[in-house]
């Protein structure tokens, strides 16, 4: 019985910790301005997305290409992109690196990180990068494809015939 309340004390601290971990990252996308950032350009980003629509689907109408940036705009969220920024530096941040990035972030001085932290940064950020900007293509792909399927279903007049 003892390594029974072990495990589970382990697995409470464990959860205290990503709890502590996630909102210091959350707290670290606000001070970056990552958070505002989809807030503010998620209708520019879903237009860019209409415009691959337009430029891939010529048999789709205007019909169909305002429909799906429509029900984009509904189904996607500036808070979706923002997880993916999460996950990704809970991934390969501890919090203390996360709140040593953070405290950088509000510097007025321009006070650097430790060189620690820093050497940490520039050793994984490509792997950062990719895997959040993996992360978005996989998200917008995902929703983009299941709205077209959508429209396509219940418009099939949306699409021209040649």
């Amino acid at each position: 019985m003892p390594l029974a309340i072990l495990f589970y004390a382990f697995c409470v601290k464990a959860a205290e910790v990503d709890a502590r971990l996630h909102a210091d990252v959350i707290r670290l996308l606000e001070t970056d301005g990552t958070k505002q950032y989809w807030q503010k350009n998620l209708k520019k980003v879903v237009d860019q997305g209409r415009a691959e629509v337009i430029q891939s689907c010529p048999d789709c109408a205007p019909a169909f290409v305002d429909e799906w940036g429509k029900r984009m705009r509904a189904r996607i969220h500036a808070g979706d992109f923002t997880d993916i920024f999460a996950r990704v530096y809970e991934k390969y941040f501890s919090d203390e690196e996360v709140m040593a990035l953070t405290r950088m972030m509000k510097s007025r001085s321009g006070a650097g990180l430790p060189p620690a932290v820093k050497h940490r940064v520039d050793s994984v950020m490509p792997s950062v990068q990719s895997e959040i900007g993996g992360g978005i293509v996989q998200l917008s792909s995902k929703i983009g494809y299941e709205v077209a399927l959508e429209i396509k279903k219940e418009h099939p007049e949306y699409l021209r015939s040649r």
